[in-house]
């Protein structure tokens, strides 16, 4: 191989790394544009009480949680009765603390798009063993 051969070479390496570098900047770009589509909302900590007003609490979690990726806190989905609308929680990726879904009359709860639940926090039924 002469000089010509080594500089064709070295030119193919170089455009290479320029390439393989640029995708991972590519990637890298991409998954920022993903995160700064995370919308954080704050979660509950109601546990088990009963609301005064169920639909006040149900308008307050669909407030609360629509278009909602990633819940600061617990996510609490309690007392919820005759309502069949639970679309809004399904963009929620994580949870920092507890998932709750208790006292509802629904044939199913969905979340497709929960990947994690951290558990920083956990259950616990009063507030007296917390100490």
């Amino acid at each position: 191989m002469g000089a010509y051969g080594v500089r064709l070479v070295t030119a193919a390496l170089l455009l290479s790394v320029l390439f393989s570098t640029g995708s991972c900047y590519m990637r890298d770009f991409a998954h920022k544009n993903e995160i700064n589509e995370m919308r954080v909302c704050i979660g509950t900590n109601g546990r088990m009480s009963v609301p005064a007003n169920r639909e006040y609490h149900y308008k307050n979690l669909r407030d609360r949680y629509t278009n909602c990726t990633y819940v600061d806190g617990n996510l609490e989905i309690t007392w919820i009765q005759n309502i069949t609308d639970l679309n809004f929680l399904q963009h929620i990726r994580e949870v920092t603390g507890y998932v709750l879904i208790s006292l509802y009359d629904l044939p199913q709860v969905i979340l497709p798009r929960l990947q994690i639940i951290r558990g920083r926090t956990t259950f616990k039924l009063n507030k007296w063993e917390e100490a």
